[in-house]
């Protein structure tokens, strides 16, 4: 699945640099402009996003994941 900057998402245990799974979103900044190819699979289309921020329960910002690739993220649903 494809995602863009502004997308929740869930970060699925051991996914970038942060191995806890968290609920993140996709923030607009200069980094996630142009996302890097992913180096964990072979679809071409995946790619790494450079920053993600982690959000708790409640929405409130709980840290930071770093190249966090589409295929370790399931979507929110809202």
């Amino acid at each position: 699945m494809r995602f863009k900057i502004g997308d929740k998402v869930y970060k699925k245990a051991n996914a970038g640099f942060i191995g806890w799974p968290a609920a993140c979103i996709i923030p607009d900044e200069p980094e996630n402009k142009e996302p890097e190819p992913c180096p964990l699979c072979d679809d071409e289309d995946c790619v790494s996003w450079p920053t993600c921020h982690m959000y708790d329960e409640s929405g409130n910002y709980d840290g930071m994941a770093y190249h966090v690739s589409e295929c370790q993220m399931e979507p929110i649903k809202e």
